[in-house]
């Protein structure tokens, strides 16, 4: 398995949790948007640390690390009532940007680009 795909199915499993903990624990559903960037930002990081990506590339490939995880989470949330619609734009794009950051700081000074 390689980093990349061991990070993204870390990031869609702690996506997914998060949305059912909400369900469960109110206290989740307060940190919705925190947990929702925060994710994709440590995971984009450590993906590129360990993968020793850095520039352009690490930033494309920490969006996708992002992305699509919180879409899946995104989709979970609108089907248990947590969120609307156009969260699944907003908040997409965000985690993307922010595991694109992530991976861009982690893969910073790694030499492969």
């Amino acid at each position: 398995m390689t980093p990349f795909t061991y990070w993204l199915a870390v990031s869609t499993v702690l996506q997914l949790s998060h949305p059912a903990l909400a369900t469960v624990i109110p206290a989740f559903a307060n940190m919705a948007g925190l947990l929702g960037v925060g994710i994709p930002l440590v995971v984009g990081y450590a993906w590129a640390r360990q993968a020793g990506v850095s520039g352009g590339a690490a930033f494309s490939r920490g969006f996708v690390l992002g992305w699509i995880p919180a879409l899946i989470g995104l989709v979970l949330a609108l089907y248990l009532g947590q969120v609307g619609t156009s969260i699944l734009i907003l908040g997409g794009l965000s985690s993307g940007v922010a595991g694109g950051l992530g991976a861009m700081v982690g893969g910073r000074g790694r030499g492969k680009a």
